[in-house]
């Protein structure tokens, strides 16, 4: 991680190349057994709506679009704002953080975004606890492990993979969603996950402290 590159640049990039690898077959659908017509989606999430457009989608729309690649090779409706939905299917979505956004979607890559500040409800009507009562809603745990679910079920090959899941936050307290997913990866080994985490002294101008 260079200085002055935070987690939301890092997650910017890898995205922008892993939509520039789909963007390199007319049907890229046909490389996983998907229907011609069913969307690849790279999926926006963030803690609120108003974050997502703002925050998250808006600039990465604005860097994607802009790259001289885009520029000279890629088509996509410039009319629809509320979405980026390129030609061969691939589509960049900001969804709200929950599973009907999720559902029946096809989804390459994703930007999880503050997952360590969405919402943990106890007694929660979303989740059934004991005797029929509302259980733990946490909706971090809820959003990420349905996206890895739906990753794996449409883009399974023996192969490469097309497109990355990154999921970032900053700290909030000690085991936090992060700390226990870094966890989970560590003590299960899982394969293909990469876990970074930079002071923020670190990634900023070396200048800017003493």
């Amino acid at each position: 991680v260079h200085h002055n590159t935070g987690k939301t640049t890092l997650c910017y990039t890898t995205n922008a190349y892993q939509a520039y690898l789909f963007s390199c077959f007319n049907s890229p659908q046909r490389l996983y057994g998907l229907s011609p017509v069913t969307p690849i989606v790279f999926m926006m999430q963030s803690v609120s709506q108003t974050i997502t457009k703002r925050i998250i989608y808006r600039p990465f729309r604005d860097l994607m679009t802009a790259m001289p690649f885009a520029q000279k090779w890629l088509v996509w409706d410039k009319r629809r704002e509320s979405e980026l939905a390129f030609d061969n299917g691939v589509t960049v979505v900001p969804a709200l953080a929950n599973l009907e956004a999720i559902l029946g979607q096809a989804i390459a890559g994703s930007m999880n975004d503050e997952v360590n500040f969405m919402r943990i409800i106890e007694n929660s009507k979303q989740t059934m606890g004991a005797r029929g009562k509302g259980g733990l809603f946490d909706q971090a745990t809820e959003v990420v492990s349905n996206i890895v679910r739906r990753r794996q079920r449409s883009f399974q090959t023996q192969g490469y993979s097309m497109g990355v899941l990154c999921i970032l936050s900053s700290t909030r307290y000690k085991n936090d969603f992060l700390d226990k997913r870094m966890d989970e990866v560590k003590a299960l080994n899982l394969p293909n996950v990469l876990c970074l985490r930079r002071k923020q002294y670190e990634v900023v101008p070396q200048d800017r402290f003493s």
